[in-house]
């Protein structure tokens, strides 16, 4: 669309206009949408299906209309891993094979979705021998802390909005939360967190990301990656 202004003197002289142009865009943002709401997302090419499970993540770390995006289901792929396949058993989220997975899990997206996710920033806890020392970890894709997901262990991230729902995956989900040197917190199909061993137990894991709130959506609740 183009638009022109002018400006006319009292003999009915124009002025020379002010153009402008301006192309609309369809669909609704992010950002006017309902916590919870599940879209659809390009996965290698299929529509699956992510709960917008939170308005403006972690603003402090990421500036305020980052919005949370949560697989529904557990990712696909492998079926089951291990926190950490070495011995002694890592505790560093940012290091081990189950952060290092879900991070690479970026690469199902298109190149424009990834773009759009860029980076985010998250608290966690590096060293399980000082619980109480949190660090900021910075991934394109992720998993929930168990605070996030509705557990009471005080180590990074505040409870979501949709943590009920959230907790209750179709398996075994792990969290990034570490709660010793050995154990790691995960929830069940009930959505209870508890801890196991990261190195000989086995869990599956949810992909998370940031979009910003001016992505959109089209009628059906599809992202619009044009």
């Amino acid at each position: 669309y183009y638009y022109a202004a002018y400006a006319y003197n009292t003999d009915g002289v124009a002025s020379e206009g002010a153009f402008a142009s301006a192309t609309p865009i369809a669909g609704t943002p992010l950002s006017q949408l309902a916590e919870g709401t599940l879209i659809k997302i390009l996965e290698n090419g299929s529509p699956v299906e992510f709960y917008l499970a939170k308005h403006s993540y972690e603003p402090s770390l990421n500036g305020a209309g980052r919005e949370l995006l949560v697989r529904k289901d557990t990712n696909p792929y492998p079926s089951y891993t291990y926190w950490s396949y070495r011995y002694p058993y890592e505790c560093d989220y940012m290091t081990v094979e189950i952060g290092t997975r879900t991070n690479n899990f970026k690469n199902n997206f298109s190149p424009t979705v990834q773009a759009l996710m860029a980076t985010t920033k998250f608290y966690y806890v590096p060293d399980p021998k000082h619980a109480s020392t949190l660090a900021v970890g910075e991934m394109t894709c992720f998993t929930l802390s168990a605070n996030e997901l509705g557990g009471n262990t005080g180590k990074g991230g505040i409870r979501l909005p949709i943590a009920s729902v959230l907790a209750k995956a179709d398996q075994n989900q792990w969290t990034r939360t570490v709660a010793d040197t050995i154990n790691v917190y995960y929830c069940n199909t009930t959505g209870v967190v508890t801890t196991v061993t990261g190195g000989t137990d086995r869990g599956k894991y949810r992909c998370c990301f940031t979009l910003p709130d001016t992505a959109r959506v089209d009628a059906g609740l599809n992202l619009i990656e044009e």
